[in-house]
């Protein structure tokens, strides 16, 4: 049964994504080039979303399958672009074996939990001298953001979710080993601060906090939780409005691994 960390499990709303969160592939067009997709070329897109870097792909003349969880995305994405090959799927079930020449994942293998199992499931999806190129959050993602979720709901008296259970956010050192039990190569691996700006200048925190920080108010009843996350915006004002715009502690691990040709 997928955990809670799984993003099978998650809600996901594909206007809001669409119209309040587009930097997420925006900011992953620069994967796209690390990906370098040739014509003719077999890509899993994991975690496609609404499919927009899905398309980007394809205009190499590669021949991509995009996959997600979320009912709702993939049918926003067949709607957006009809000429792609969009599938549900698990990442944790991946029914493929030496098929694809690379799987690209973007924003997502930080949702999967237990990663492993996904990393040992992409191994296996990928033809020998096969590529993994990806971008997920890193040690410390959204640290300031996760201080204030907890301040605000233990002052009003309210449990705090374990973020470990919906994410997880490895160190490079993590992740290469990970990496390395499933079989991989680690060719690349970058770890930054990407501070990222939100669309909305009045309530951005809020809107990071709908689209993407809904676990943690479950179970608290909706007419507590506008009031709840404006005072945890209120109190990240000091650290992350910055020239009339909320800005998200985003660090990111950027990275190319290979399945050995034998």
């Amino acid at each position: 049964m997928p955990g809670p960390g799984n993003p099978a499990t998650i809600s996901w709303n594909p206007d809001l994504y669409q119209s309040r969160h587009s930097y997420v592939f925006q900011l992953g067009s620069g994967v796209v080039d690390l990906l370098d997709p040739k014509q003719g070329e077999k890509i899993l897109d994991l975690g496609c979303g609404t499919g927009v870097l899905t398309a980007k792909i394809r205009e190499s003349g590669a021949d991509v399958t995009g996959m997600d969880p979320s009912e709702r995305m993939i049918s926003r994405a067949k709607k957006q672009y009809p000429m792609l090959d969009l599938v549900v799927g698990d990442a944790l079930d991946l029914p493929y074996r030496d098929r694809f020449d690379a799987v690209f994942s973007n924003a997502t293998l930080h949702w999967i939990q237990p990663l492993q199992r996904a990393l040992d499931g992409i191994f296996k999806a990928l033809v020998p001298g096969g590529r993994l190129v990806g971008e997920m959050g890193g040690k410390d993602n959204i640290s300031r953001i996760m201080g204030a979720i907890r301040e605000v709901l233990m002052a009003h008296g309210k449990a705090m979710k374990d973020p470990g259970e919906i994410w997880i956010f490895p160190s490079p050192a993590a992740f290469s080993g990970m990496l390395e039990q499933s079989g991989f190569r680690l060719n690349f691996l970058m770890y930054f601060d990407r501070d990222t700006r939100m669309e909305d200048p009045k309530n951005g925190i809020v809107d990071w906090l709908d689209m993407f920080g809904a676990y943690f108010f479950r179970e608290i009843p909706l007419h507590e939780q506008l009031p709840l996350k404006l005072e945890i915006q209120e109190r990240l004002r000091g650290s992350l409005l910055r020239e009339g715009s909320w800005w998200i502690d985003y660090k990111r691990l950027r990275f190319v691994a290979t399945k050995p040709k034998s």
